[in-house]
């Protein structure tokens, strides 16, 4: 097993990517759909929906990917690991 990412991303950077997500895709999607050729004021009420949908798919598309698997919330301790499985072995024979 790889050792792979020791840490996630913080919580203040998935917040702010959070936030800038959800408030620039929203109005640029709206502001497109909103021209006078494609829906008009309707447009703007339809950005929402369609923005939500994108970001759904973005997030499906990030869970598939599984990047987020090898991510280490801590360290691995070699001490702790020898000896969660002497209790396993010893549970077992017991």
């Amino acid at each position: 097993m790889s050792p792979g990412r020791r840490t996630p991303p913080s919580l203040l950077e998935g917040a702010i990517l959070g936030s800038l997500l959800k408030l620039s895709i929203p109005i640029v999607v709206a502001f497109v759909l909103s021209r006078d050729g494609v829906l008009g004021l309707e447009g703007l009420w339809w950005g929402y929906p369609v923005t939500n949908v994108l970001i759904a798919v973005v997030t499906v598309i990030w869970f598939m990917k599984g990047d987020w698997k090898q991510w280490r919330l801590v360290e691995s301790d070699p001490l702790a690991e020898r000896v969660t499985e002497e209790v396993l072995i010893e549970e077992r024979s017991a």
